[in-house]
């Protein structure tokens, strides 16, 4: 499981590069060191990438949150999608109080 020392730590190197947390979620980081969130999941025998967000602006417990809901949606036949801004406008150390996947 990814900590936040690790992500913190994390170099960019001449080739991308992901450090994976669980269940499909991972922290990639680009060659120029832009680190983002990304969840990769299979829907009806294809392989889709859900992007969260940027490191550190969406955290790893937001990306935690963020990706349980995607799960939810993938467990339902659904394809995990981010409503505009909603992982943004979320009050940071709280529980969002809309869903942030539809």
């Amino acid at each position: 499981m990814l900590s936040d020392l690790k992500a913190r730590s994390a170099k960019p190197s001449p080739k991308g590069y992901k450090l994976t947390d669980q269940g499909g979620l991972c922290l990639f980081i680009s060659t120029h060191g832009t680190k983002s969130w990304r969840y990769n999941y299979r829907l009806n025998g294809k392989r889709e990438t859900l992007t969260i967000g940027k490191y550190p602006e969406i955290s790893l417990t937001e990306a935690r949150l963020i990706h349980a809901e995607a799960r939810s949606a993938v467990a339902r036949g659904e394809r995990a999608r981010l409503l505009p801004n909603a992982a943004l406008n979320a009050p940071r150390n709280s529980k969002p109080q809309t869903p942030l996947v539809r």
